[in-house]
């Protein structure tokens, strides 16, 4: 499985590939699963080489070709889901790579101050001298802290889809049970944070 939030990124970044049916036509999107998009064999090579650069052209090959299970020769958001899940490729970035707070706003279509603001709390939430260093030498705070921490900042979240999401982010994680402030991010539900928080900072800009 994988993170609502993550589904949502994929979402986002494979109709950014979608083409218009004429040039400087309106953009494409893709209405999954009711009306679904697709994209061509080279329209996917380019989109995975966003998640997944250093796969060569015949990995590529062999893998379109197992997804492409229908001979169309056309993948759907579904197929693309499928292919980033089975490849294990970590769109929050490698965990020895970490996105920057200009990075982690733009993909989730926040504000940089947003961003900033919730790394504040990530890293009030640190141990008595532990100092987060995000991006170049993160601190990664325990699945308890982790998860007593959103549910402050979303009021009214699930903790056990948090703790199933957290197993899903833990497999790929730099530090086992313990997540860096990226993959905290990717936990939250943004959607659901306080109102009164998300006017604070549009007000800002």
């Amino acid at each position: 499985g994988m993170t609502i939030s993550r589904l949502k990124w994929l979402h986002k970044l494979f109709e950014s590939f979608l083409q218009p049916e004429v040039p400087g036509g309106p953009a494409p999107v893709c209405l999954y699963p009711e009306c679904p998009a697709s994209l061509n064999k080279e329209q996917m090579r380019a989109l995975v080489s966003e998640v997944e650069p250093n796969l060569s052209h015949a990995q590529f090959d062999a893998r379109f070709k197992r997804i492409d299970s229908d001979g169309s020769g056309m993948i759907e958001f579904d197929e693309f889901a499928a292919w980033v899940h089975s490849s294990d490729v970590r769109v929050a970035g490698a965990s020895t790579i970490k996105m920057t707070f200009e990075e982690i706003a733009n993909r989730y279509q926040e504000t940089v101050e947003l961003i900033s603001y919730l790394h504040s709390c990530f890293q009030d939430q640190m141990p008595d001298g532990v100092i987060d260093g995000y991006p170049s030498d993160p601190a990664g705070l325990s699945k308890l802290e982790a998860k007593f921490l959103a549910g402050i900042i979303t009021p009214g979240f699930d903790p056990v889809e948090f703790d199933d999401n957290f197993d899903l982010v833990d497999a790929g994680s730099r530090q086992k049970g313990f997540c860096d402030f990226d993959e905290f991010v990717e936990l939250l539900e943004l959607d659901d944070l306080p109102a009164e928080l998300r006017d604070r900072f549009e007000d800002e800009n």
